[in-house]
């Protein structure tokens, strides 16, 4: 789509709407955590805070890499 294109004529228009599908999960995945009652929030084990945390850096880590590659 934006192949042999100069930086000044970029069409951000796939990064807009990937973005937007992107945040559905995130979304669902933190409104699912914030409905568990304050008591039970010390029950969740380690690896799932260690699951959202290593699947929020990486998956970031994409649109960064897109639009560094954009530059």
């Amino acid at each position: 789509m934006n192949s042999g294109k100069e930086p000044k004529h970029i069409d951000w228009s796939a990064f807009i709407y990937g973005s937007i599908a992107g945040m559905v999960p995130w979304v669902l995945m933190y409104s699912a955590i914030f409905r568990i009652p304050a008591e039970y929030v010390d029950e969740i084990p380690w690896y799932v805070w260690f699951f959202l945390i290593e699947y929020f850096c990486l998956f970031f880590s994409f649109p960064a890499n897109m639009i560094l590659q954009y530059m």
